[in-house]
């Protein structure tokens, strides 16, 4: 598989303002998400082309977009909320047109896919055959 499939847990306001909204940057209205900065080690792995599946465990994960960008400058981005720390997000990504999945990928299904008793509440790459599995839920439910 050439491109990896993340997970970005996220409450509700935030996805409906980045992601399903899009938000002002120094290129034009964009769909953004950003890690903070203790994720820098995930978001040097994360690439353009890579898939992003977004949701929370009272949606589900129901929405999933491909990464666009990974701006050098991010001055300029209206962010509507601040990050936990207070501090401007710096790991930031642009990424397409999201699309809604038709059956939400529930916390229990991911965890039965990734085989485990909890999932995080952190972004995270799946491993290639959890991956795998996801693609093939996401292709039967759109």
């Amino acid at each position: 598989m050439n491109v990896n499939i993340w997970i970005a847990p996220a409450n509700t306001k935030n996805l409906n303002a980045s992601i399903i909204n899009k938000i002002t940057t120094p290129t034009g209205l964009q769909h953004a998400w950003a890690m903070n900065q203790k994720h820098i080690h995930k978001f040097a792995n994360l690439k353009v082309g890579d898939i992003v599946l977004f949701g929370n465990a009272m949606l589900g994960y129901k929405w999933f977009a491909t990464v666009t960008e990974k701006p050098a400058d991010i001055t300029g981005i209206e962010w509507p909320y601040a990050s936990p720390s207070g501090a401007p997000w710096s790991n930031v990504f642009y990424v397409g047109e999201p699309t809604e999945i038709n059956s939400a990928l529930t916390p229990d299904n991911l965890r039965a896919i990734l085989n485990v008793g909890a999932t995080s509440m952190s972004q995270y790459k799946l491993e290639p055959a959890a991956a795998a599995k996801v693609l093939e839920h996401i292709h039967d439910n759109i």
